[in-house]
């Protein structure tokens, strides 16, 4: 995002679709705390990400598992990194039902593990397909935008589910298994 206007570039961007971006900020010092940041609207020739400067977009830190915020289109998404720091968002467009907006398994936070993912309107359902690793938690965190996630299930009986209310208007879907499997999962709203 910044080739040209950085000595050395921080900041990388790259677009899972129109609507989701992963962005990725790299505290270039090794010794020194830094401060980044990135207009989220603009000319993406001048260093912005290019987004809608009228929408509302959900920021979700992987490596600090961190909620960043709602931020406006028109705003700036500004960090403070540690030194040598890398660290990795992603960035949705907020939408009018609830939607992931992370999952744990991977940086890319559901680009890799997330199969498929669908709202269902009328049954108030989002439903989803994930790669789940044998052994070890699996967690999607999704905003609720003004739902109440009333219940989880899966489709194997061998797979643990749970699903958790946080705050911020949000909520954790956490799978478990003890084998590798794909794995068909609902929330109902």
């Amino acid at each position: 995002v910044d080739a040209f206007t950085q000595k050395f570039p921080r900041i990388y961007d790259f677009q899972v679709s129109p609507s989701w971006h992963q962005l990725t900020f790299f505290n270039t010092d090794n010794d020194n705390r830094m401060d980044i940041g990135v207009e989220i609207a603009g000319s993406t020739a001048e260093g912005t990400l290019g987004l809608d400067p009228d929408k509302d977009y959900y920021v979700y830190d992987f490596w600090n598992d961190t909620f960043v915020g709602k931020i406006a289109g028109s705003g700036k998404l500004r960090q403070q990194l540690r030194p040598g720091e890398v660290r990795m968002m992603s960035i949705h467009e907020a939408e009018g039902h609830p939607q992931f907006i992370s999952t744990n398994r991977h940086i890319m936070q559901g680009y890799i593990d997330l199969v498929r993912i669908e709202w269902l309107p009328g049954r108030n359902i989002l439903r989803g397909i994930s790669r789940v690793t044998g052994g070890d938690r699996y967690v999607v965190t999704i905003a609720t935008n003004g739902y109440t996630a009333r219940a989880a299930k899966v489709d194997d009986p061998d797979t643990r589910a749970v699903l958790e209310n946080v705050d911020n208007g949000l909520s954790r879907f956490i799978i478990q298994r003890d084998e590798n499997a794909i794995v068909e999962w609902t929330v109902e709203f």
